[in-house]
């Protein structure tokens, strides 16, 4: 059994495509090559390199959860059903940061492999094997964060 305040864990969410920027935050971390790294969703939308966030997560196996902007891909986005985005589609396209992700595909292949991955994300994670001394275990990144700020660990 692992102690989460023994272990590294970091919990990045909110990249919204800023690949450039996620290398360097990871490049940042003390020990990153004996750490947990999980990743809380938004990893598209806004910026111009979605494609190469999800790449990056999948490359690597990092473990992920689905967020809001990926479910508004999932639903606005293209499909292999309906390739084009519709009127529906304006609020994530243009006010949302959509039009950005799909133009960080240069293939469809690419857009319909990730568009895969995404969906088949969970919405959580539990990790029973990271305990806190009173025998409390990570479920999502809200219970770690009140966790270590309230002390409790």
């Amino acid at each position: 059994m692992k102690n989460i305040i023994n272990d590294q864990i970091y919990i990045i969410g909110d990249v919204h495509g800023c690949y450039k920027s996620l290398l360097a935050l990871i490049e940042q971390l003390p020990n990153k090559q004996n750490s947990k790294i999980i990743f809380v969703g938004d990893l598209v939308d806004r910026e111009n390199d979605s494609y190469n966030v999800i790449k990056f997560i999948i490359e690597n196996k990092y473990d992920c959860v689905r967020g809001n902007h990926e479910d508004m891909l999932l639903e606005f986005g293209p499909t292999k059903e309906e390739p084009l985005v519709n009127d529906e589609s304006r609020d994530w396209l243009y006010r949302c940061g959509g039009n950005e992700t799909l133009k960080s595909y240069k293939t469809r292949e690419e857009y319909f492999e990730h568009y895969d991955f995404l969906n088949s994300l969970p919405l959580y994670l539990e990790y029973k094997d990271y305990k806190t001394h009173d025998d409390r275990y990570l479920v999502t990144p809200e219970k770690l964060y009140k966790v270590l700020y309230l002390g409790t660990l």
